[in-house]
Parts: C-alpha cells; sequence; structure tokens
C-alpha cells in the first residue's frame, strides 16, 4: 500500500510537471508574439553593444512600450544632436518594470536612457506590475527575474507569478485556433518591419483607427506609478545614468486635443518631481491620423520623423547634445 501511494504520488507530480512545462512551452516558445519581440530585443541587444563599441561617448537610449517602438528613428537623433542613440522600445504589455529594467541593464555610466513609457503604464492602479508578456519575454531571455524589473528594481518573481503568468488561458488558445483555420498570419508584425536602429515600423495601415475622446478628468501618477519611477531615478543617480521621462504620442479627436493636453500636464508635473521631463508642445496628443499606422500608438513613418524631430528638440533644449570638441 506503502508503495502504491509513493508510486502515484510520483506520478501526480510529473503529470504536474510536464503539464507546467507543456504550458511554459506554449505561452513562450509557441506563442508567435512572444517570438518575434524575443527576435527583437535580442537583435536590439547585439546592435546597441555594436553601437557603444564604435562610440566614443555616451549612448542616448529610448525605453518604452511598442508606442517608443515605433516612434523614434535613432539616426535622426544622432543627426540633430550629435549623439550615438539607439530605440530599445518592445511591447507594452510586458511592463514598465520588465522594459525599464531591458534598457537600464544595458546603459553605462554617462548614458542617458529616455523614458518613454505609455501614460497607462504610470497611471493606472496595475502600474509597475508583472504581466504575462513580460513574464514569457524574461523567461524566454533566459531572465526571468527581469519580469520584476530585476536587477534594476528589487522586488523578486515568485514560483506563484511564474505558475500565474506561464500558462495559456482559453482566450489564447482560441484565437491561435481561429487564426490557423482562417489562414491569417499568427502575428502582425514581421522580421523585415525591424528597422535602422531598433525602431520598427509596419505597413499595415488602420483606416478605422478610432482616436481617443475627451479624458475625464485630470491625469494623475498612480502610487505604483509613483514608487516606480522613483526608483528607477535612483538607480539611475547610483549608476551614472541620466534618466529622462518623454510621454508618447496618442491619436485624439481635433476637438479634445485642447483639453487632453491640459489633462496631461498634471502627470507631468508630478513627473518632473521625479525624473525630467523632455519637453514637447504635443504633450501626448497628436491629431494628424496619417502620423499613425495601425493603433492609436503606432506612429507610421511621417509620424516617427515629426515626433523624432520634436524630441531632438526637446534634448537640445535640456542640453542633451553632443559638446563641442
Amino acid at each position: 500500500m506503502r508503495f502504491s501511494g509513493l508510486k502515484r504520488l510520483f506520478w501526480i507530480l510529473l503529470t504536474a510537471a510536464v503539464s507546467l512545462a507543456a504550458a511554459q512551452w506554449l505561452v513562450t516558445a509557441a506563442n508567435p508574439e512572444v517570438g518575434f519581440w524575443h527576435q527583437a530585443l535580442e537583435r536590439k541587444e547585439r546592435e546597441c553593444a555594436a553601437l557603444r563599441a564604435r562610440s566614443d561617448t555616451g549612448l542616448v537610449l529610448f525605453a518604452g512600450g511598442s508606442s517608443c517602438a515605433f516612434s523614434i528613428m535613432p539616426p535622426l537623433i544622432t543627426e540633430r544632436t550629435g549623439l550615438p542613440a539607439f530605440n530599445l522600445g518592445g511591447h507594452a504589455g510586458a511592463g514598465p518594470r520588465f522594459l525599464s529594467a531591458f534598457a537600464l541593464n544595458l546603459a553605462r555610466p554617462g548614458d542617458t536612457v529616455i523614458l518613454a513609457l505609455e501614460r497607462e503604464s504610470i497611471s493606472s492602479a496595475e502600474a509597475g506590475e508583472i504581466t504575462q508578456v513580460g513574464m514569457a519575454l524574461a523567461v524566454s531571455l533566459g531572465l526571468p527575474e527581469m519580469a520584476a524589473g530585476a536587477p534594476v528594481l528589487p522586488d523578486p518573481v515568485r514560483w506563484r507569478d511564474r505558475f500565474t503568468f506561464l500558462r495559456p488561458g482559453s482566450r489564447f488558445g482560441a484565437a491561435m485556433a481561429a487564426k490557423r483555420l482562417s489562414g491569417r498570419p499568427l502575428y502582425r508584425y514581421v522580421e523585415s518591419d525591424y528597422q535602422e536602429g531598433g525602431r520598427i515600423e509596419t505597413p499595415y495601415l488602420d483606416g478605422g483607427l478610432v482616436p481617443e475622446l475627451s479624458l475625464p478628468g485630470p491625469v494623475r501618477l498612480s502610487p505604483s506609478g509613483r514608487i516606480m519611477l522613483e526608483r528607477l531615478a535612483a538607480y539611475g543617480r547610483e549608476k551614472g545614468i541620466r534618466l529622462v521621462y518623454s510621454l508618447p504620442w496618442m491619436f485624439n479627436d481635433p476637438a479634445h486635443a485642447g483639453q487632453n493636453r491640459a489633462a496631461h500636464r498634471p502627470l507631468l508635473e508630478e513627473v518632473a518631481a521625479i525624473l525630467p521631463v523632455l519637453p514637447d508642445p504635443k504633450t501626448g496628443v497628436e491629431t494628424d491620423a496619417s502620423y499613425f499606422s495601425d493603433t492609436s500608438y503606432h506612429l507610421s513613418a511621417a509620424g516617427a520623423r515629426a515626433r523624432t524631430e520634436a524630441v531632438a528638440a526637446g534634448m537640445r533644449e535640456l542640453g542633451i547634445v553632443r559638446a563641442p570638441q
């Protein structure tokens, strides 16, 4: 009886282990969304290291979600400021902890890191929480603790987090099945969307792009967003890395643009008390639909050029330029 009980326990544990491994494989290696961003981030890391090796001054690194990845043209930043630049933007769903840690882990003393985190990443109640995409990317890159922000932020990844976030839900399975049955691409973005300096650009245009309407009131830093930014700022001071915040552009209805810019100002004022904010007259609001591609946060080539010019102007205003030789 004792042997039979131990044998049964063995099979239960083995089944659980195999199930967890299969779930992790589905969420990471078999997930085309994670696969695209995994390859993109690995390429960004290699190219950033190559840029550093041939540069004689600190780098300007851009960090954030896909609104950052689709918006900043590093060669144009270099042309306008004289500083070598690279776009380390990733998937917004990975969460600000992962995105900030990925960039700051590659930064070195003397670098400038411009945090172009989406508004929701610092203003929502969930700001700074571990996400499924962040956990999947961190594990696929072999850096599971980065899902919580390591080595920049001190919070650990618990086994409960791995169990919670590394399992596919019914929605994931249904979406993959529907795409396979319909013959649609499993993920919209492809390797050829990767541009010079780490920027992503898609040829896909959404003719039904929906603008943001009136915000209900002033936008504020959430408590968790504030704590995260304070920790990031402290890390930058400790490591000799200059941190600056830049609010990404979002497609807005022209009728509500002025009101929404005003709603963003309290958020930027609160951020400015923690780290410098890049001057930008757009204040996160853009009304030209031709500046966007497939979402209200993803800029087209024309939009990326306009956004990059604005960022470069803000950098010059803050004195983030190459000193005369």
